[in-house]
């Protein structure tokens, strides 16, 4: 996936589509394996 909006409009487009197809308790499943420690992701 491409954008030329910032390093944030990838999560929002992905966010968009996985919500769309899959449904909002997936995209929370999915954004939190890609988000920064701290904001999500959790190493230990």
């Amino acid at each position: 996936m491409s954008t030329a909006a910032g390093c944030l409009a990838g999560q929002v487009l992905s966010s968009w589509v996985i919500e769309t197809l899959l449904g909002s308790e997936m995209t929370n499943r999915v954004l939190e394996t890609v988000q920064p420690v701290g904001k999500g992701l959790n190493i230990f």
